[in-house]
């Protein structure tokens, strides 16, 4: 359950980033890029789109750890 409740919060920090911070993401990811792989162009042009997706799923783990929760 706590995998769940993590990767909610994770999906809906980068959807949110996506969405609301493109330029903070941006920074990070030439602060990052020789560790993690770039961020391509493409993904940035469809970062409205990629964050409603990270957000959606965001809120589907959070359903799965309650529901998890509530039977369990």
């Amino acid at each position: 359950m706590v995998f769940f409740i993590l990767v909610g919060a994770l999906s809906l920090i980068t959807g949110l980033l996506f969405i609301l911070a493109p330029d903070l993401l941006r920074s990070i990811n030439e602060k990052t890029a020789r560790l993690i792989s770039s961020i391509d162009s493409t993904v940035f042009a469809y970062r409205a789109g990629l964050g409603i997706v990270f957000i959606v799923a965001s809120i589907l783990f959070f359903f799965v750890a309650y529901y998890i929760k509530s039977k369990g």
